[in-house]
């Protein structure tokens, strides 16, 4: 039972926390918003190429694919509610 505790947190957790981590990480920074959309579109070509891998009995390409796919989905996140809080403070006349 542990092992799938495991392998839960190495596929789904350990992804989205670090995804969300970099992109507090660079919360500062103006131009992050093309490093998230290079990482949604590398993730695009990714769904397109792995899913027609001839891989019997191996997995691993798609573990990577999801994996993947989780960070940047939580990085563009981020970046999603940092420029919408640039918008709002924009807006009530803020820097």
């Amino acid at each position: 039972m542990l092992q799938i505790y495991f392998n839960i947190s190495y596929i789904f957790i350990i992804p989205s926390v670090s995804g969300l981590l970099l992109g507090l990480c660079l919360l500062k920074s103006r131009k992050t918003y093309i490093i998230s959309a290079i990482l949604l579109a590398i993730c695009m070509v990714l769904w397109c190429i792995i899913p027609n891998i001839n891989t019997h009995g191996n997995e691993g390409f798609g573990i990577m694919l999801w994996m993947y796919s989780l960070f940047a989905i939580a990085f563009s996140v981020v970046e999603a509610v940092k420029l919408i809080i640039r918008k709002f403070k924009k807006r009530k006349g803020g820097k």
